[in-house]
């Protein structure tokens, strides 16, 4: 089963899924831009790449 939307932050390492350590402003945005897809409309397994 797909995640019916997802984001994928380019170039960021795996396991630092918002940012690196201590870089509270990016997790701020990263977070806000998560929401953003959930409150809009979406196609089911959608993966929406951005660039930080």
């Amino acid at each position: 089963m797909r995640p019916p939307r997802a984001i994928c932050p380019k170039d960021f390492k795996i396991g630092n899924s918002l940012g690196g350590p201590g870089m509270a402003d990016l997790h701020r945005k990263v977070l806000w831009d998560a929401i953003q897809q959930v409150a809009g409309p979406a196609r089911p397994g959608e993966v929406i790449e951005i660039e930080y």
